[in-house]
């Protein structure tokens, strides 16, 4: 009899240590998935913070060349004559802004931005795009993906409509 009361203690005890056992990896998983969450909330900051510094730096290089200047004024003024070379850097500069865009749709697509952020970042290539020049520039620059300049035209659309 007491063998059986040592065997029914015995599994008692196991049972409440399987239990336990199940509660603190329940409470584990649970810890995880929260440190999981975090960490992706703080790679989408990080990368709407790349977006928004390289966003900076491409309108700083408007800010401190005053050729550059010039040419960019070009988008409000289209009949305002520019240089040769000033027409080569706007080209190069609307290139610059078309190929940010086109990152900040990739990390739109990945999930590490949301579109309201997008829309904010391609800002700048909507505003380009209302030039002749800007235009010209979209439309016959054979690197951009095909399903962002869709999305970029149709965000355009929309802009114009408001």
């Amino acid at each position: 009899m007491k063998l059986e009361k040592w065997a029914l203690l015995a599994e008692i005890l196991s049972a409440i240590a399987v239990v336990s056992s199940l509660v603190f990896v329940g409470l584990q998983v649970r810890q995880g998935a929260e440190e999981t969450a975090l960490n992706t909330r703080a790679i989408q900051v990080n990368a709407y913070q790349n977006l928004t510094a390289q966003l900076s730096t491409v309108n700083s290089l408007v800010i401190e060349n005053s050729d550059l200047a010039e040419a960019f004024s070009r988008i409000y003024q289209p009949d305002a004559p520019v240089s040769e070379l000033a027409e080569i850097k706007l080209r190069s500069f609307m290139t610059l802004i078309h190929r940010h865009g086109e990152m900040a749709f990739v990390q739109y697509q990945n999930g590490l931005i949301g579109e309201s952020q997008l829309e904010s970042m391609l800002a700048p290539v909507v505003a380009v795009l209302a030039s002749e020049t800007g235009r010209q520039t979209w439309e016959t620059n054979p690197a951009l993906r095909s399903e962002f300049k869709k999305y970029v035209e149709n965000l355009a659309t929309r802009v114009e409509s408001r």
